[in-house]
């Protein structure tokens, strides 16, 4: 199954944007992450667990910051047409549960963890159908 099969829409927000209001608009979104961008660039981006750790934890004032404040910086990326085992893959060696999707370096959507979670029933079931076609073996259903 291919990245761009279960790829996300991204929804950004600019920099300069107050952290409460970000809050606002990913809840309105239902997501839980959203890009970052700075005249028109991305340049991060932020998540439910960037809030909780960088501004709830440690007691600091989210009226007061904006969202260049607490975002990630490290883009990480992975092209539409991989396999999601190679996104898997790439989440877990960077750390992170989502990954940014480009077709032909621009960004396309992302992908998350919860996504390829979702997705997986299907790839398993598709193995396990194909598995014993490649074999030579044959299916019967009653």
């Amino acid at each position: 199954m291919y990245i761009r099969e279960v790829m996300q829409e991204v929804a950004g927000v600019e920099d300069d944007v107050l952290v409460t209001s970000v809050a606002q608009e990913m809840q309105r979104k239902n997501v839980s992450s959203m890009a970052v961008f700075h005249s028109g660039c991305i340049v991060g981006m932020v998540t439910e667990r960037d809030m909780l750790r960088k501004i709830i934890s440690p007691g600091k004032d989210p009226l007061s910051l904006r969202v260049r404040d607490i975002m990630s910086r490290e883009l990480i990326s992975i092209e539409a047409d991989r396999d999601i085992e190679d996104a898997g893959a790439a989440m877990e060696q960077a750390g992170t549960r989502r990954l940014l999707v480009t077709d032909r370096g621009r960004i396309v959507g992302k992908i998350t963890a919860d996504g390829i979670a979702r997705n997986l029933r299907y790839l398993v079931a598709r193995r396990m159908v194909s598995s014993p076609l490649q074999s030579g073996m044959s299916m019967t259903y009653p």
